[in-house]
């Protein structure tokens, strides 16, 4: 214990160099020999084998472990708590435990949790040329996962190989692997999954492949085939085995199946009750009477294609009275659509019938017409 005021407990082969410093011990572990250095000021190391706090690295702590480094001049209350071969050159920051894990200069507020060979700061994995510091960042665990430099209130809770490249600020990568937030975005996230992008800001990418390419667009994709957006303020799914929705406690929703292109919705027999035959000829008249106008949403463009349509509440006026009429569904739109044509075909029917009863009288007539002309013949050949 060279340091004023410093102590050395026990162990084999340790320093206090600092002003202050304590070591507590280790230094030898059955099998190898290297001594602890605390060469900071009020620095302390608990124990383990060859763990040092280089000269300025002041109020910092290396719990134990073996071969963990605070680096010269930072202080600041640096902490390794333990673990293999970790390295700390940031100031106020942690690595708490887990193996090759670093923490390079001047990144400051920093928190790596365990795991191996996770890194925060430099511009590129394991590099220690940092021009510019992060702040406020955290790597809970995993193995291979970097936050690179310039980047701020970044986090990546676990995984392997997840980046978030330089000057990326308060985005997330929650797991996962080869997962990558791109240069300069913000407030993004990757969910999990594998080889997911975000490449804009405000943005989400999650599962398989998905890339999250304009800002403020949220992707997610199953793997199946490479899937990103491609406008902004989008949302973008990949679901190869098709997609359900339930709107209640029951089977009640919608469904896209598979490589489908329309919805389909619930109209299974055993999933209804109070079934009642329909007047079709009463809906035919109806609908007949439902004006339909061409029209433009109020937010489109006065030069825009106009729709073509009925107004939600004549409709509903016609056939569903009490219920919104501020919107029509394609259950109920489908359910008049399908009684007006029933009803057409009967109306059709009926004129059938008629036509061929007129048809009957004609060919009758046709006959008694040939009959007396017959008959005139015959007396006109007699005189």
């Amino acid at each position: 214990a060279s340091g004023y005021g410093s102590t050395v407990a026990g162990g084999e082969d340790s320093t206090a160099s600092g002003v202050g410093a304590f070591v507590g011990g280790g230094g030898y572990d059955g099998g190898t020999f290297q001594g602890n250095m605390a060469g900071g000021n009020a620095s302390t190391i608990g124990g383990g084998v060859g763990n040092s706090i280089q000269s300025g690295a002041n109020e910092s702590f290396i719990g134990g472990g073996i071969h963990n480094s605070i680096q010269v001049n930072l202080g600041y209350s640096a902490v390794i708590g333990g673990g293999v071969n970790n390295t700390n050159a940031g100031q106020e920051s942690s690595i708490v435990g887990g193996a090759y894990n670093i923490i390079l200069s001047p990144e400051f507020l920093d928190f790596i949790g365990g795991g191996f060979i996770n890194q925060l700061g430099g511009t590129n994995r394991l590099s220690s040329v940092v021009l510019v510091p992060g702040q406020g960042n955290v790597i809970g665990g995993g193995g291979g996962n970097a936050i690179l430099q310039g980047s701020i209130g970044g986090f990546i809770g676990s995984g392997l190989n997840n980046t978030m490249q330089t000057n990326t600020e308060f985005s997330v990568v929650d797991g996962g692997q080869f997962n990558t937030i791109q240069a300069n975005v913000t407030n993004s996230i990757i969910l999990g999954g594998a080889n997911n992008q975000v490449s804009a800001s405000d943005s989400v990418a999650a599962g398989q492949n998905a890339v999250a390419a304009n800002a403020s667009s949220f992707v997610w994709n199953d793997g199946s085939a490479p899937t990103a957006s491609i406008v902004t303020n989008s949302v973008t799914f990949r679901a190869s085995g098709g997609y359900r929705f339930f709107t209640g406690n029951s089977t009640a929703g919608a469904q896209l199946a598979a490589n489908a292109t329309a919805w389909s919705v619930l109209s299974d027999r055993n999933a209804k009750k109070n079934i009642a035959p329909v007047n079709y000829e009463a809906v035919l008249d109806k609908l007949a009477r439902v004006p339909v106008e061409q029209w433009n949403y109020k937010w489109e463009k006065d030069g825009d294609t106009p729709n073509l349509g009925p107004m939600a509440q004549d409709f509903k006026a016609a056939f569903f009275p009490g219920r919104d009429d501020k919107s029509i569904s394609t259950l109920e739109f489908d359910g008049v659509e399908l009684a007006a044509i029933q009803g057409l075909n009967q109306k059709l029917d009926e004129k059938d019938a008629e036509l061929q009863k007129l048809k009957q009288q004609n060919e009758t007539l046709e006959k008694r017409l040939d009959n007396l002309e017959q008959v005139i013949k015959s007396i006109t050949d007699k005189n």
